[in-house]
């Protein structure tokens, strides 16, 4: 039975259209699994939670993609200089729809933006602009192409992430100005870059006798996986192949 993943879009500049780049859904298809993208919700207050869990019963993982700043609002901070372009709509709706998923026991995979909403959504915080804070001197925001590794990190070799990957160290590319600050409860930090911002987390849990693994990166394996690397077709075929038979 091939697994289901939702992915969640986002808008384009004028709000009037769903935009995902296509790398997000190659990569998850040549790792075996079928594609829902998920519209955003507009039902309310009871109704709303009705819509998230019957959307959410239909896939076997979730998966947060790259975009804008979130409104720091949801993480009881007021904006400050260097906070970028935010998407309400999308905040929201992301923000509730990972509550529900982990409520429900469905594997989380965050990617960039989307590692950053799952911490938020769990109870973590954001650094709102990584270079307001003078200690974080690697350049997180490459000017080389998309599908270039840059900079460098080291992985906890208890991960579960390092397991799958086989490495301690790997080089990745970088696409931010938002990071994790304060880690959310329900996740463990996992793997670093030389500055020391987290760039990867992850849940090991079990939820009705099968282990959920939710894992959040800062890079975008997409674009290495497009590229050829090695370590992002592991990323995606081992999460993908932890996926509970849902559908």
């Amino acid at each position: 039975m091939v697994p289901r993943i939702g992915i969640v879009a986002s808008l384009d500049e004028k709000g009037e259209a769903y935009r995902l780049e296509k790398t997000y859904v190659q990569a998850a298809s040549a790792a075996g699994a079928d594609i829902w993208i998920l519209p955003y919700a507009e039902a309310q207050a009871m109704e709303e939670e009705a819509l998230l869990k019957r959307r959410l019963d239909t896939i076997s993982g979730l998966m947060l993609v790259g975009g804008g700043d979130i409104d720091p609002r949801y993480f009881g901070e007021e904006p400050k200089i260097g906070l970028g372009n935010v998407a309400p709509e999308r905040d929201v709706f992301e923000i509730r729809l990972i509550q529900a998923a982990w409520k429900q026991g469905v594997p989380l995979l965050g990617i960039c933006r989307g590692m950053q909403v799952m911490n938020v959504a769990l109870g973590g915080t954001l650094y709102q602009d990584i270079h307001a804070n003078v200690e974080f001197y690697i350049q997180h925001s490459q000017k080389a192409p998309k599908g270039h590794p840059m900079h460098r990190l080291t992985l906890a070799p208890d991960s579960y992430l390092q397991s799958v990957l086989g490495q301690t160290h790997i080089r990745v590319n970088s696409f931010h100005h938002q990071a994790v600050q304060r880690l959310a409860p329900s996740f463990k930090a996992i793997a670093w870059s030389s500055d020391g911002l987290i760039e990867a987390i992850e849940s090991l849990r079990t939820v009705n006798g099968q282990m959920i693994w939710s894992l959040g990166v800062q890079w975008h394996p997409e674009a290495l996986w497009a590229g050829g690397d090695p370590f992002s077709d592991r990323l995606f075929q081992a999460w993908i192949n932890t996926l509970p038979k849902r559908v």
